[in-house]
């Protein structure tokens, strides 16, 4: 990827940027299967808040990531020791809202296709505000909440639904809280859960709403503005969001939209 002009990265970022999709490629190295070569990046990629990482480890491995703040991360690893040896194979990265795929197989006569499913993974891929990728968590080390700032300003926090899982699993704990006061201590704890739900779900909503624009789910704005700012036209509202910098979503959540109204 270092090698691609830099219009030519940026047409692949925006195809790549969407749902659901197939990268298919050759990749030509004479020592893809030499044991003693370490770990290396072959592909790396953001688009948008998705996220593909394609490395070869020093397992001999040919590992994909795949990563969305609808998904999460997922990871589909090909064992090369079951692929007959060659300077040139063929790959091909499948990911969908469903299911992630890798396809690996040698160029060569007879060559078999290797397919593997991907699974969820342990480590967490994520694009920050600054466009950077960031690695979160690891096999057999559990991160919960967590948020970056750089320069004062914060350019990572955790997505929709890590944050729901969060609240959730803190009201866990709390459930398990004990009092001498009884009925009046449980009714503090019931009016608590209840206010904590309802500010975690709507939280979840604001969130996962500017979410689905990042992964390229193509809003109909005519109709969300007929439901939540109908006194503006759109035309306004996309001037009144280009003068800021910001989407006209961005600009929805922010003024007119009330995630609480769930009617």
């Amino acid at each position: 990827m270092r090698n691609l002009p830099p219009d030519v990265l940026k047409r692949i970022q925006e195809e790549m940027c969407r749902p659901e999709g197939t990268l298919e490629f050759d990749y030509v190295y004479e020592k893809l299967f030499d044991p003693a070569v370490p770990q290396e990046v072959i592909f790396e990629l953001s688009a948008g808040a998705h996220i593909f990482q394609l490395l070869r480890n020093e397992r001999l491995e040919l590992v994909f990531y795949h990563s969305s703040p609808g998904t999460g991360t997922r990871v589909a690893t090909v064992d090369l020791n079951s692929i007959t040896p060659c300077s040139r194979v063929y790959i091909a990265l499948v990911w969908s809202p469903s299911e992630t795929r890798l396809y690996v197989g040698p160029r060569i006569a007879g060559g078999k296709l290797v397919r593997v499913e991907g699974v969820p993974s342990p480590v967490r891929l994520r694009v920050g505000q600054d466009g950077r990728i960031y690695r979160i968590g690891d096999a057999g080390v559990e991160v919960g909440h967590y948020s970056m700032h750089l320069g004062g300003r914060l350019v990572l926090q955790p997505t929709a639904i890590e944050a729901w899982r969060n609240t959730i699993q803190a009201l866990e704990v709390l459930k398990k809280a004990k009092s001498e006061d009884g009925y009046a201590f449980e009714v503090i704890l019931s009016n608590f859960i209840i206010v904590v739900l309802v500010t975690g779900f709507e939280t979840y909503c604001r969130t996962r709403f500017l979410e689905l624009e990042s992964e390229r789910v193509t809003p109909d704005l005519e109709a969300v503005m007929a439901a939540f700012c109908s006194r503006l036209t759109l035309e306004d509202l996309k001037r009144e969001a280009a003068s800021e910098n910001r989407t006209v979503l961005q600009k929805m959540a922010e003024r007119w939209i009330n995630f609480q109204n769930y009617g």
